[in-house]
Order: structure tokens, then C-alpha cells, then sequence
């Protein structure tokens, strides 16, 4: 909508310390944010403030302490409801709602989704699904190999387009991604059922680029699945341990993020978070925080 040049800055799902990545010697530059937590990058936004650079944020994550600032605009909101395109979205005032409404499938915001596609034919809502889910899908991974296309690919792929459904139909990066996520769906039928409660079901998939790749769009399929239940996805990393994807119920969204942040390289928002690395001596006490997480109350 506001066409600049710019430096693009961007990573797998997960790589989310991205503001670090701006020059530190950079001024009176115009820099905006999108979908990753402030406070994780804390540190980076006071630096930048400080050089005189106009710092605009979206994000839907718990962002700490936001600071005072003429330079910051900052579009913050971590209700279980909204995702970073929906913030957007209400900036731009509906303006290029299709796109917030595939977006919105992607982070499986279904309800919301089918709310502000009302009056769309069915044809054409499932076309906006698709898309959501396989860029979302396309994010994730262990490493940079993992991904069928490096994001900044996508998102200069997606400027050829004004309208998602001519995207959906001529865009040969996207038929390859989502061409690649049909093949590897066929991994989801190895998910083992570790632990069921009724608070929620922890599932594990083993070591593999597909079941990398799966492992977000999995955990949003589950939690449609069985929505007044959490899910946890563990997924075996090569280098040991497992990633893990948690999904409070869609029926109750809250303690994600809360049972996360209780290990080190954890994060999210209340109705969604993961764990970069749980040690495999930590299966055990995950499983354990994972019932105190989600027993009703959150």
C-alpha cells in the first residue's frame, strides 16, 4: 500500500531476534515491523530510537515494556482474536481485506477468517485458505534447507499481485510450495500419541524435513480437531531434542505462551506459542507443565 525501497530482513519461523539485523551505524532511516515480539527485541528498538530512526510495529506477541517515544508507532495487540495481518488490516481500514483474510486462515484464525469473508462465494474462500495455510506451512523448519522458498522470495513474489486469487493461479513459487506441502502430509500419519488428558493431547513426529516443515499447519489441524482440548506437537530435531508447537483450546484460548516461557527458548502469545528446543531430558517435565498449563482455569 505505501511502496518504498527498502532492505528486506526476514527468517524461518522462530527467528524472530530480526531487528538486531539492521545496521547499528543506520539513521533517520524509516523501519517497519511486522510479527515479531518487541520485547525479545527490546535491546535492538531502544538502539535504533536512539539514532534517530522512525520505528513503525505490528505484532500481536506479549510485547514487555513499550517505550516512550515520538519516533515509536506502535500497533500492539495480543488478544487471542487478532494476528499481525488483522492488525494491519485495521490500519489500512479493510482496505486489501483479502489478503488479511487468507493471512488470518494461515495463522489459524479460522472463525475470524469465515467472519470477514461473509459474502464471498465458497470457491473463493477456499482459495484463501489455501494460500494462508501454505505460507504459513512454508515457514517452518530447522534450517534454511528445510524451506521450499527463503521468505524475502515469497514476499517479492507476492508484490506481482494485486489480488490474492489471481496469485493463487499464476504464481509458480506458490504452486511449487504448495505442491511440496501435499507430498509431505503424508508424514502426519506417523504423529504418536504421547500423552491425553483431559486438559489436552501431546503428540510427537519423527526427525524429518517434512515433519519440520508440518509442524505449525499439524498443531493448527489438531486444535480445529478437538477445540475445547491444548495440543503440544513435538518434532525431533537432528541435532537432538525436539521443536514443539502448543495450541491452547481454540474454545479457551489462553496459557501458551505462559507454559513457553517456562523454558529458554520459548515465546508465543496466549493462544499459540512454541519451544525452539526442549532437551529430550525434558520430555517428561514438559508433559508434567503441560497439564498445569492448561487444567481449567487457565
Amino acid at each position: 500500500m505505501e511502496p518504498k525501497q527498502a532492505a528486506i530482513i526476514t527468517g524461518m519461523k522462530r527467528e524472530v531476534e530480526l531487528l538486531g539485523q539492521v545496521p547499528p551505524e543506520t539513521h533517520g532511516a524509516e523501519i517497519t515491523v511486522l510479527d515479531i515480539s518487541m520485547a525479545v527485541n527490546a535491546a535492538a528498538l531502544r538502539a535504533l530510537l536512539e539514532g534517530g530512526n522512525r520505528v513503525r510495529w505490528f505484532d500481536h506477541h506479549e510485547a514487555g515494556r513499550v517505550p516512550k517515544s515520538g519516533l515509536l508507532e506502535a500497533h500492539l495487540d495480543a488478544s487471542p482474536s487478532v494476528c499481525t495481518s488483522l492488525l494491519v488490516d485495521r490500519h489500512l481500514g479493510g482496505r486489501e481485506r483479502l489478503w488479511a483474510i487468507a493471512a488470518a486462515f494461515g495463522d489459524n484464525l479460522s472463525e475470524r477468517a469465515q467472519e470477514l469473508a461473509a459474502g464471498l462465494a465458497a470457491p473463493e474462500i477456499e482459495a484463501l485458505q489455501e494460500i494462508g495455510e501454505t505460507l504459513n506451512y512454508n515457514a517452518y523448519g530447522e534450517e534454511r534447507a528445510d524451506l521450499c522458498a527463503w521468505p524475502a522470495e515469497v514476499y517479492h513474489d507476492l508484490h506481482a499481485y494485486t489480488a490474492p486469487f489471481d496469485y493463487r493461479k499464476r504464481s509458480t513459487l506458490f504452486a511449487r510450495i504448495f505442491s511440496q506441502k501435499q507430498k509431505d502430509e503424508g508424514a502426519l500419519r506417523a504423529a504418536q500419541e504421547i500423552y491425553r488428558g483431559a486438559e489436552g493431547v501431546v503428540l510427537a513426529l519423527d526427525e524429518g524435513a517434512a515433519a519440520r516443515r508440518l509442524l505449525g499447519i499439524f498443531a493448527n489441524e489438531i486444535a480445529r480437531r478437538e477445540p475445547a482440548l491444548a495440543h503440544g506437537v513435538l518434532v525431533r530435531l537432528k541435532s537432538g531434542g525436539f521443536r514443539v508447537s502448543l495450541r491452547a483450546p481454540l474454545e479457551r484460548p489462553c496459557g501458551a505462551s505462559r507454559l513457553a516461557l517456562q523454558f529458554p527458548s520459548g515465546g508465543g502469545r496466549a493462544g499459540a506459542a512454541g519451544i525452539n528446543h526442549l532437551p529430550e531430558s525434558d520430555r517428561d517435565l514438559f508433559i508434567s507443565k503441560f497439564k498445569e498449563a492448561f487444567a481449567p482455569p487457565c
